[in-house]
Order: structure tokens, then C-alpha cells, then sequence
């Protein structure tokens, strides 16, 4: 199903089961794959999957443990500053289904732990330049995922909060939201997201909008220190276009502008950022406690979003529309660009009723 290549995890992202591979029974996504070309093959076997035997609880797990285990480690070296809390509650407050924003980060997660444990494997068998590379290309990509789930995030409040404004939101919904709507009507690339430095400002934009309303005196000092002002940017940049390299002569970071960063200033930015990730996921889990309410609770709300799934794609068989099967899923998700939630061409089955597991 060469045609098909690269839909599946639009298709699955957009019912929110962006699970790594790890976390499901082996062979359920290929057998999902084997199917999506015949939609009345696809809703009988989104119909018949039975959760609990999709979701392994050896592998759930083994992620709750890492994680936990993990974020303990960094809790006893740092907190997060009085700013990065306040950012935590402003994203978990906006109304994105808990369990597609959950799910955006755990795969990445599951993988970055993965590639730790290697690491640590390895032990005196790695060089310090090769450990240094593959700490820094994780640092690099966990930041990635964080200022694309924040982008994400700002794209649904500032569509729901059309009357704020900002020198940094007013860019965002000029050349981020508009520009992506454009892209995708003419079905182009959809561009990139916001930079740190705008996530930032538009945090800022935010903050003071709620004190006005509440009528407070903002804490100018509030957002001054967070994970999307400081060095971390700088790092994100100047790795990604290798204007950054280890020396481990010097055991440092060299910038190309001759600045440094020490091993310790680096290890104190990634455990930031893992930090951050990490508690931020934790606020989408209600307080689960241990590996088997984790687990329950993945189950829980993967079981929401395939019965919403088997609705829409009965929906279609029932229409009669399930002969144009191919037609539909190109119409739907043609290169990725034309978003399943944009449309509601599907009579009684919006998209946008995601639910929320509240």
C-alpha cells in the first residue's frame, strides 16, 4: 500500500492513538495498515480491537517506571521556577482532548528513555564526544516537542480568544494561524512553529491580559527565567545548525561566537526541559500514582477514542460512501495537509467532537 505510505499516523493522530509501537500488541498497527484501504475492513477491525489486550501492561510499565523514576532523579537537583508552574496550568487549561496531548509527548518520551538506557548500557564502551552527540540531538528534539505541542496549544486558545492581543499573538495569528489555514486549502506545506522567542512573548501577552481582567499589579519577574528564554534556545538553535559543538579537551559546549556552555549548565537545561515535559504530562493523568493506573487509565481513554473512531467509520459504510473509500481518505488527509478536524463533511460525525475524557 506504497500510495498509503506515511497516512497511517495522520489517520491515527487525528483519532488520537499516536501510540509508539512499543506501548501496543505487536503487529496491531501492521494489521491496521493491511486494512485501511477497505473501509468496511477498517470499522470491523477498529470494532473488534479489545483494549486490553492492545494496551501491554509489561511495556506501560516500564514507561511509568522510567519516567517516574527519572523525574525523581532531577526533582532532587531542581524545581521548576514560579513562571514555568504558571505555564504548566495555562496549557493544561486549554481545552485540548487530555488524551491526544498526552499522547503527543509519550511516544517521544518512550523513545528518549529508550535511547538513555542505551546509553547507560554502553558505559566506557561510548566515548565522551559520542555520549555528548546523542545527549544534545535528544535535548534538541525533546525541545522540538515541546515548542510544537505549545504551538499547538496556542493555535486552539487563540482561535477560541479572538479578542486578545499582543505584539507576539498578533504575529502568531498573522503569520502562524492564517498562514497555515492558506497552506492548507491549497494544499501546500503547512510551515513550521513558533520560535521560542515568540512562544515567550505571547506567554508574556497572556499573563498580562489576566491581570488586567483580575485587575493586579503583573510580577514583572514572573516570566523572566523559563525554559523558552534562557540558554535552552540558544542551545535548540545553534545545534540544529551545528553552530554548536562538544570539546571534550575543555568538557564544554563551544558556540561559534566563542561562547560556552560546562557540562554542568547543559545537564541542568536538559533536566529543565525533561522536567517540564514530564510534569506537564503527569497534569493529564489525574494524579495516577502507579503503573497500573497508568496503564487503566491509557486504556480508558484509547477505548474513547476508538469507539468515536468505529462511529465515523460506520458513518461512512452506512452512507454508502465506503465503495469511494480511497476518495474519502485523500479528501480527508491528502498529503497530510487538509486536517480531519477541518472538515465535517460526514454527516453526524464531527471530528471535533473529540472526546475529552473529562
Amino acid at each position: 500500500m506504497a500510495e498509503n505510505e506515511g497516512l497511517i499516523n495522520e489517520i491515527l493522530t487525528s483519532i488520537g492513538v499516536a501510540m509508539p509501537s512499543g506501548l501496543t500488541k505487536e503487529g496491531w498497527l501492521r494489521d491496521f495498515e493491511a486494512r485501511l484501504g477497505n473501509c468496511m475492513s477498517l470499522w470491523t477491525f477498529v470494532k473488534n480491537t479489545n483494549v486490553e489486550e492492545l494496551i501491554t501492561d509489561e511495556q506501560c510499565a516500564e514507561l511509568y517506571d522510567k519516567i517516574s523514576s527519572v523525574e525523581t532523579e532531577v526533582q532532587k537537583r531542581m524545581t521548576l521556577t514560579k513562571g514555568e508552574t504558571w505555564i504548566l496550568g495555562f496549557l493544561r487549561g486549554i481545552n485540548e482532548s487530555d488524551f491526544v496531548a498526552f499522547m503527543k509527548m509519550v511516544g517521544p518520551m518512550h523513545y528518549t528513555l529508550r535511547v538513555v538506557s542505551d546509553i547507560e548500557k554502553g558505559g566506557e564502551g561510548l566515548t565522551d564526544n559520542i555520549k555528548a552527540a546523542l545527549f544534545i540531538y535528544l535535548f534538541q528534539n525533546l525541545y522540538e516537542l515541546l515548542l510544537n505541542n505549545v504551538d499547538s496549544c496556542f493555535f486552539v486558545y487563540l482561535e477560541r480568544n479572538q479578542t486578545i492581543e499582543g505584539q507576539s499573538i498578533n504575529y502568531f495569528r498573522k503569520e502562524l494561524i492564517e498562514g497555515k489555514k492558506k497552506a492548507r486549502m491549497k494544499k501546500e506545506d503547512i510551515g513550521s512553529h513558533a520560535t521560542s522567542g515568540v512562544i515567550q512573548g505571547m506567554l508574556e501577552d497572556v499573563y498580562k491580559d489576566e491581570c488586567d481582567k483580575k485587575q493586579v499589579i503583573p510580577d514583572a519577574a514572573l516570566l523572566e527565567d523559563t525554559i523558552f528564554n534562557q540558554m535552552a534556545e540558544k542551545l535548540r538553535n545553534s545545534s540544529a545548525h551545528f553552530n554548536a559543538f562538544y570539546d571534550d579537551k575543555r568538557g564544554k559546549i563551544v558556540f561559534l561566537n566563542s561562547e560556552e556552555m560546562t557540562r554542568e549548565e547543559f545537564i541542568s537545561l536538559y533536566d529543565k526541559l525533561f522536567l517540564f515535559l514530564t510534569q506537564w504530562m503527569n497534569m493529564y493523568l489525574d494524579g495516577t500514582k502507579d503503573s497500573a493506573a497508568f496503564t487503566a487509565k491509557i486504556r480508558m481513554e484509547l477505548n474513547k477514542m476508538l469507539n468515536w473512531a468505529e462511529r465515523l467509520l460506520h458513518g461512512i459504510v452506512r452512507s454508502g460512501r465506503a465503495r469511494d473509500w480511497d476518495v474519502v481518505v485523500w479528501r480527508l488527509w491528502g498529503s497530510h495537509l487538509v486536517r480531519f478536524e477541518e472538515k465535517n463533511e460526514l454527516e453526524g460525525n464531527n471530528p471535533k467532537a473529540l472526546p475529552s475524557g473529562k
